[in-house]
């Protein structure tokens, strides 16, 4: 005890003492924190969201509502339309987006393409209403939507991709966009086109059973039914080849297809996709100049061939490209599908060759690729 100045000395065994037992407590409950949040993780409790409550709502409960009961008409935060409040409100967020004067021609648009939720209308206005694909992506992620929600950026994208009279690359650049910013949109991607696939083999389209369209007596496409559906296939084999020329989506996505017994719309979707994605222009190299097609080819299968698990893919891919797209004769006809030269597909201006005998060197490169054994 130091009496002059007052202090309570403290030895230095007690003070390394007193430290290592802060030092294990600290690390406990470091340890239980993240048994606590694993734990939590695991039953699926959703992660803990601060209050989107200020001293304004609180103090005028009587006008705004009663914040913390779920389900009360709760006003929220300002009305100013500075921002978009909640995708719940879909003509609110429709006005935010697209402006006052836009809004009811877009929300009317969104209706009759059958954009049966708020979240797919709110979505539809914010591409219709987007100057380019970089503000288009901007103003979707600033809807605020959740992990699922964000499912509908992607179908709603599909669903305009599909219903354009011509095809727009824009909506594969709003789509190079999300690949780029998370993996998940990746996994969308996938998960969409194998639904489409299911819809060409049954013959039945997404719209026609949406439960919550109540748009049934809207006057219909006066083209017929065969023809919207082999618009929507070609747009759709135009859209996937070019993401996955791009290397933003790979070869995998069409693991789940067995392409030895295929329907005719999925094998024509496949037929197109596959010739797209030969005769795609590869990026340009270093300097601006154009890059080398065969090489860019070459290496989109090699990405999938390196692949353990993806043996079986690369087994019908092959057995694909020799049956469906491979030209034989002077027809050009390969042994199934459609004739090459009724495809629609152009090759560039540039290229003197035709469209045959571009097919038949770059499916024999993927050949050389994809079988192992050379001696066919």
């Amino acid at each position: 005890m130091d009496l002059k100045n007052n202090k309570h000395k403290v030895s230095s065994k007690k003070l390394a003492a007193s430290s290592a037992a802060g030092s294990a407590t600290s690390l406990q409950h470091d340890k239980l924190s993240k048994f606590v949040s694993n734990l939590l993780r695991r039953r699926g409790v959703p992660d803990r969201e601060a209050l989107r409550v200020t001293l304004d709502d609180i103090e005028n409960v009587a006008t705004k509502g009663k914040w913390w009961l779920v389900g009360s008409a709760w006003a929220g935060h300002g009305s100013d339309g500075s921002t978009v409040r909640s995708v719940a409100d879909g003509a609110t967020s429709a006005a935010v987006i697209a402006g006052d004067n836009n809004a009811a021609d877009l929300l009317k648009l969104a209706k009759t393409q059958r954009m049966s939720t708020d979240i797919r209308r709110s979505v539809f206005v914010a591409l219709m209403s987007a100057e380019d694909f970089v503000d288009a992506y901007e103003k979707l992620t600033r809807l605020g939507l959740k992990a699922k929600q964000e499912r509908e950026i992607v179908r709603v994208l599909l669903h305009c991709c599909t219903n354009e009279l011509t095809y727009n690359p824009y909506y594969y650049l709003v789509a190079t966009k999300f690949c780029a910013a998370s993996h998940g949109y990746k996994i969308t991607f996938q998960y969409a086109l194998w639904d489409a696939i299911r819809e060409f083999e049954t013959g039945a389209d997404d719209d026609d059973n949406d439960p919550s369209d109540d748009n049934d007596d809207d006057e219909e496409d006066a083209a017929p039914k065969d023809s919207k559906v082999l618009r929507k296939i070609s747009h759709l084999a135009k859209f996937y080849s070019t993401l996955i020329s791009g290397g933003f989506l790979g070869l995998t996505i069409l693991k789940s297809l067995d392409f030895a017994t295929m329907a005719t719309y999925p094998a024509l979707f496949c037929q197109l996709l596959f010739t797209h994605l030969l005769t795609s222009s590869p990026p340009a190299g270093p300097g601006g100049q154009p890059g080398n097609a065969s090489t860019h080819v070459r290496n989109i299968f090699e990405r999938v061939k390196s692949l353990k698990e993806c043996a079986d893919l690369c087994e019908g891919i092959e057995f694909f490209l020799d049956q469906y797209v491979t030209p034989r004769g002077k027809e050009g006809k390969p042994r199934m599908g459609v004739p090459v030269d009724s495809l629609g597909i152009s090759l560039p201006a540039r290229t003197d060759e035709s469209l045959a005998d571009v097919l038949k060197h770059r499916v024999k490169i993927v050949r050389e690729v994809l079988v192992d054994d050379q001696n066919y």
